[in-house]
């Protein structure tokens, strides 16, 4: 008698404590898991606050279907691989009476002509836009674009954040 009640004993505590280590076991998972998350967030945070950028001065020339306007860069990293930024028109078509987007491929569609340094000094572009300076862009605008309508800009640099601007260029 003695014998089974002491491996009825062993038994008992040997499934308390695989039960107790999987109970901890789930725990850090999920710790793992939230403090994880946390992370992202907080990185997605940083880069975003690192790479904010502004659309202004929009200007348009209807005549020979071009536009001009500027980008500031107010974060702290540089912009300079401009064949990633995605510069995405949406605007009415005349065609379809619908609205429409394109997407202008940098080198083709648009260019940054100059860069403005602390809002006034006009320098020539060098490839790099950087903390604290705007760069003018040039654009080409699709041919069947309605001026009577909102045009919007979405101009999404090359870390993947986004600014966006609608206008109307009336008629």
């Amino acid at each position: 008698m003695g014998f089974s009640v002491t491996a009825s004993g062993i038994i008992v505590m040997a499934v308390l404590i695989i039960s107790v280590l999987s109970m901890v076991s789930v725990i850090m998972k999920g710790y793992g898991m939230i403090t994880s998350s946390i992370e992202r967030k907080a990185l997605s945070s940083v880069r975003s606050s690192l790479s904010i950028t502004y659309i202004t001065n929009v200007t348009v020339n209807q005549n020979n279907l071009t536009m001009t306007f500027i980008f500031s860069n107010n974060g702290s990293w540089s912009f300079w691989d401009f064949d990633h930024f995605d510069f995405i028109l949406i605007y009415t078509s005349n065609k379809t009476n619908s609205e429409s987007s394109k997407v202008l491929v940098y080198g083709r569609d648009w260019n940054i002509t100059a860069i403005l340094i602390n809002g006034g000094l006009v320098e020539r572009f060098n490839g790099v836009v950087d903390p604290s300076e705007s760069g003018i862009v040039y654009a080409s605008l699709p041919p069947d674009i309605s001026f009577s309508q909102p045009i919007t800009i979405v101009f999404v640099n090359q870390y993947g954040f986004k600014a966006s601007y609608t206008f109307y260029s009336g008629v």
